[in-house]
């Protein structure tokens, strides 16, 4: 036992300086043990029944938290515990004269498990746990034991505690190894969990066959953290009482805003007031905390306003809506501007048409123009003359001071057609453009 204590302070020793982030724990409990299954052929050469090694155990545990979280961790340590079991057997003493043989296989391991748990908040000081993963352990001592009742009375005892030796018949194994799991509640520092743990190899190595001899364990385990876990009690910690905790506030004593990373925040628009320009009116981040300029005074700032200069609705993007009388106009002035036969150069009269187009987007200086240009269904390469009689119509507008991003044109042949293109008047009527505006 001597041993046992040494070890696990080494243990404790070094968990504890390992890591600044590290949490350390005493632990221990009660435990049964057993070895399930069907052994025989026997193991000996007696048909036993088994019962468990009822026992405890003792150790250290550490943890630590998993990718940055609060509710995933990392846990080992090391324990010092009892498993193994019982066996016995009732005989016809008239035969051999013995009554009865009971025995034990008692090991004691050193055991290190590796488990990952999650831990979920339950109120403000305690968390439910759920754990697993896998353990190994390495033989620390051991006892083999049987006693022989003979029908006179006495006793015959033998006892072997050399198990810690190289692996062979009738031996146990240096190193055992399985799986583990854990469930409990954790209040503040305290912790209470029930354990089962399988053993995944055999821990014993019989004379006649090989059976199966692997551990099982149903425990009990209370413990009690030497340290705080550090990193939550900071992550929910919250000096200045503004709902941020310590750990994301940027200004930890003030009192602040989430928006602001926890920093003062009169107009609440996400920049500290230390940052803000403009510390009593919501603004953005991009304009040192002031609010967008609104040039024209329509309610719509200057960053989503197309029509900065013009005061217009918030549902035409600031820009104003175009009036029907206006667009009918420009309409009217369209239908006017024809082309002739397989020609995209702009005859007198269209220039004229054109000009008092230029005069109405001189006066409304938000109006956009699309231009179309198209083709009557006689002749070739409607698309491309179209599209030459569209640039032909730009191009006289650009002339003029239009500024061209104003303008855009676009051909589309000899589709659309206004008529059947049966004479050569309709024809005619089909070389044409068409102006649709937009205020944006």
């Amino acid at each position: 036992m001597k041993k046992m204590a040494v070890a696990l302070l080494l243990c404790a020793g070094f968990f504890t300086s390992a890591d600044a982030q590290l949490r350390t724990a005493l632990t221990g409990g009660i435990n049964s043990s057993s070895v399930p299954g069907n052994s025989s052929p026997q193991w000996d050469s007696l048909d036993y029944k088994y019962s468990s090694r009822t026992g405890f155990h003792v150790g250290i545990l550490a943890e630590t938290h998993l990718f940055n979280s609060n509710t995933l961790y990392f846990q080992t340590g090391m324990s010092y515990i009892n498993k193994g079991r019982k066996f016995s057997t009732q005989l016809d003493s008239s035969v051999s004269g013995i009554t009865k043989v009971t025995g034990s296989q008692f090991v004691n391991y050193m055991e290190m498990p590796l488990n990952i748990v999650f831990k979920k908040d339950l109120g403000k000081k305690s968390r439910f746990i759920i754990g697993a993963g896998p353990y190994v352990s390495f033989l620390f001592s051991g006892r083999e034991s049987t006693s022989v009742y003979f029908d006179n009375g006495s006793v015959q005892a033998s006892e072997n505690t050399s198990l810690k030796v190289p692996r062979s018949s009738g031996k146990y194994k240096n190193v055992d190894f399985g799986v583990n799991a854990l469930a409990g509640v954790e209040f503040g520092q305290l912790f209470l969990t029930a354990n089962y743990s399988k053993g995944l190899s055999d821990f014993y190595t019989a004379n006649t066959n090989t059976g199966s001899f692997k551990n099982q364990v149903i425990g009990a385990t209370i413990g009690v953290f030497l340290n705080k876990d550090k990193k939550r009690e900071a992550k929910k910690k919250d000096r200045d009482g503004d709902g941020v905790p310590d750990l994301e506030d940027e200004c930890p004593k003030l009192k602040g805003s989430a928006l602001a990373k926890g920093c003062p925040d009169q107009d609440n628009d996400g920049v500290p007031d230390k940052d803000d320009n403009c510390p009593n009116l919501a603004g953005a981040a991009k304009r040192n905390g002031c609010p967008a300029p609104d040039t024209d005074q329509d309610g719509v700032n200057d960053d989503e306003d197309k029509c900065v200069d013009v005061k217009g609705v918030k549902e035409n993007n600031g820009c104003p809506e175009i009036d029907k009388q206006l667009r009918s106009e420009i309409d009217r002035y369209a239908k006017r501007i024809q082309f002739k036969y397989k020609s995209s150069a702009l005859t007198k009269k269209s220039k004229e048409v054109l000009d008092g187009i230029v005069k109405i987007l001189n006066e409304n200086t938000y109006l956009h123009v699309l231009i179309e240009g198209y083709t009557s269904s006689d002749g070739r390469n409607h698309m491309k003359i179209s599209q030459s009689r569209a640039e032909s119509v730009k191009e006289y507008l650009e002339l003029n001071g239009i500024k061209a991003e104003r303008l855009k044109a676009v051909g589309f042949g000899d589709t659309n057609p206004l008529n059947g293109n049966n004479t050569e008047a309709e024809r005619a009527a089909n070389r044409r453009v068409e102006l649709k505006v937009t205020s944006n």
